[in-house]
């Protein structure tokens, strides 16, 4: 009877190791998605804007095709704290991303939100781009 147990616990453990490892393996969508569309002129700039925290280890990771944009680059502003207040430390801000429009056709930017050493992103936004 003993042994049963044993076995069956045995048998549990390994379930559950699997089924731990099968969630880590496949970690589902992002919590929250965005589309937005966008339509530029050939050498024409777009400014992303988008709420960041940088003290919690969540940054943006941006995905675009060289071919159409060009990065310009990224800016950070931290929240300004109301006038006669102090730093609001780890209260976060906004980052800015600019790109270039560099040819005609269709494109996609991708930004995700995400802690780079835990995936998945918990918000995505997308950017679908008519270059004109």
């Amino acid at each position: 009877m003993q042994r049963k147990s044993l076995i069956h616990a045995a048998v549990g453990a390994i379930f559950l190791g699997l089924l731990a490892a099968a969630a880590a393996a496949d970690p589902g969508p992002p919590r929250k998605e965005e589309t937005h569309d966008k339509r530029l002129k050939v050498n024409e700039q777009m400014v992303i804007q988008l709420a960041e925290n940088p003290s919690t280890g969540f940054q943006w990771q941006v995905d675009y095709d060289k071919n159409y944009l060009e990065y310009k680059g990224k800016q950070y502003q931290g929240r300004k704290p109301p006038p006669g207040s102090r730093v609001l430390v780890g209260a976060g801000g906004t980052s800015s991303f600019t790109f270039r429009a560099l040819r005609r056709g269709e494109t996609r930017v991708v930004l995700k939100y995400l802690q780079p050493w835990n995936p998945p992103p918990t918000r995505m936004v997308t950017y679908r781009v008519t270059i004109y």
